[in-house]
């Protein structure tokens, strides 16, 4: 409604996790895009995710307080023409997207934890009919206390999906936080991978397809 009194037109691309908002960006014509996430709560409620052109995140040093500085001295005054909001689903090309990163591999047992965000609502329709992937799931439902704020890396966190692995005997398991725009990687030992050793294992995947990337 605040896009739509100041005139300018919007989208809307439903309830999605941080991931498809930067899949939208990158695939409709559109300036920019906002994502209000449960992980991102303050006292004064929600702050959004803030985007620009292509994706590239808008923070205090790449724009964001020179926005807030023009909204706070902007007064308010009627708009001459009726702005429509579009509905927009993204679904199907944002799932076959994502299912070609896919390579053809061994079956796997996949433990993974949405702490009650996004990640609950995408991940088994994404994921659902690919036969060589078995997802346990753990707090896909809505966050009722507070679990969608937690911060994945802290060991309050991905404990409980650690014991699950364990129990399960499940090949490696995933963390999610509530916006589902970051997330830890458990071994299948139980074990953190660390954040580095993972980069250094997407960056040998990335090279093999594309040198010099």
């Amino acid at each position: 409604e605040g896009l739509r009194a100041s005139g300018t037109s919007a989208m809307d691309i439903g309830a999605v996790d941080a991931a498809q908002l930067h899949f939208a960006l990158n695939h409709v014509a559109c300036c920019g895009g906002l994502l209000f996430a449960a992980c991102s709560d303050g006292p004064e409620g929600p702050r959004p995710h803030v985007c620009g052109r292509g994706g590239l995140p808008v923070g205090p040093e790449t724009g964001l307080q020179e926005i807030a500085a023009i909204a706070a001295h902007t007064a308010p005054r009627p708009v001459q023409r009726d702005v429509a909001v579009e509905s927009l689903d993204l679904s199907a090309s944002y799932r076959e997207f994502v299912l070609g990163f896919l390579e053809q591999c061994r079956p796997l047992k996949v433990v993974v934890d949405a702490a009650g965000g996004a990640a609950g609502a995408w991940f088994a329709s994404l994921f659902e009919d690919v036969g060589d992937i078995e997802i346990e799931a753990l707090n896909f439902g809505p966050d009722e206390d507070g679990a969608a704020a937690a911060e994945p890396t802290a060991a309050s966190s991905w404990s409980t999906a650690r014991r699950r692995v364990e129990a399960v005997a499940a090949d490696f398991g995933v963390c999610f936080d509530g916006a589902a725009d970051r997330c830890t990687f458990i071994d299948e030992t139980g074990r953190l991978v660390p954040g580095d050793l993972l980069g250094a294992l997407l960056a040998d995947s990335f090279l093999r397809e594309e040198a010099g990337a």
